[in-house]
């Protein structure tokens, strides 16, 4: 790995697959505007190791890559992965360790803007066509019957969906819940407000969720999110439950670090500068024995 970050500036340029695609405003796979040889990597993958080259990690590490969407390996949209570079001679390759539980984005990029379909997406992940009668409920609430009806059968018939293991989208989908955003101006403006509702509570509670013993390992967020229904529900303050639910993100982090078993945790991607979850991450993973890094 270390081979990679010490190149001369002559040599191959590290781009994810996603910035080489061929498009009016992008170059053909493999040159540079330049013409210096680009390597390809996995969307996720590039995070971390742009994370890497900053500190001049090399293997073992954990890498924990969240954003809203990139295009994974399996033909379905990641953005809650950790990934481990491997170690068997090829500096290319990684492995998906653990990733959070696909569910389904109706509608697919429409999503980024219209948090409230994020909120349908994760509300039908948990509770099945149950979600399309939960009128109780703010996001359910921005929809019309008519709407309603349709993205009913979206969801059932997977058509016109996209299926995704994405943090960003459960920021939106919370802040949705929350009643914070349904429409935002643009992608990530629902995180920022819940990121600021966090900021006004100080308490240090946890939701549930489950991890899987499966390889890779899942993590399940289905209690924690049937949990945040409940406290809307129960009229608990949004600034509580937008602070429990970083929480809980923060400690999936250490869960997994414990079970992969790797000292270096590298937090790369866009969901990693929420100012909260950076930093309460870094705190939690270093009183764990674990050394954090990020960009």
């Amino acid at each position: 790995m270390a081979s990679l970050f010490t190149q001369p500036s002559s040599s191959p340029v590290l781009a994810s697959a996603s910035d080489t695609v061929a498009t009016p405003s992008k170059v053909p796979l493999g040159t540079s505007a330049k013409h210096t040889p680009l390597v390809p990597f996995q969307h996720h993958y590039a995070h971390i190791l742009s994370c890497m080259a900053k500190h001049q990690l090399k293997a073992p590490v954990l890498g924990v890559a969240w954003d809203g969407n990139g295009a994974g390996k399996n033909s379905t949209l990641w953005g809650g992965e950790f990934l481990q570079p491997t170690q068997d001679g090829t500096q290319y390759g990684f492995e998906r360790v653990a990733h959070f539980l696909p569910y389904y984005l109706p509608g697919g990029e429409s999503c980024s803007l219209e948090p409230r379909r994020s909120a349908l997406g994760l509300l039908y992940g948990c509770y099945g066509e149950a979600a399309f009668e939960m009128t109780d409920l703010a996001p359910i609430q921005f929809f019309t019957k008519s709407q309603l009806t349709t993205l009913q059968k979206t969801l059932t018939q997977k058509v016109n969906v996209s299926a995704t293991s994405s943090v960003g989208r459960m920021f939106d989908g919370v802040a949705s819940l929350l009643n914070l955003h349904h429409y935002v101006g643009f992608e990530g403006q629902a995180a920022l407000t819940l990121e600021f509702a966090a900021t006004q509570s100080s308490t240090r509670s946890v939701y549930p969720f489950t991890v899987t013993d499966t390889y890779p390992n899942i993590i399940d967020w289905r209690e924690t999110f049937q949990s945040i229904v409940e406290d809307c529900r129960n009229a608990v303050m949004t600034p509580v439950i937008a602070a429990k639910f970083h929480n809980t993100l923060v400690e999936i982090v250490v869960e997994i670090s414990h079970r992969t078993n790797n000292s270096q945790i590298v937090l790369a991607g866009s969901c990693f500068q929420n100012k909260i979850l950076i930093e309460r991450a870094i705190r939690r993973l270093s009183a764990e024995g674990f050394t954090p890094y990020w960009i």
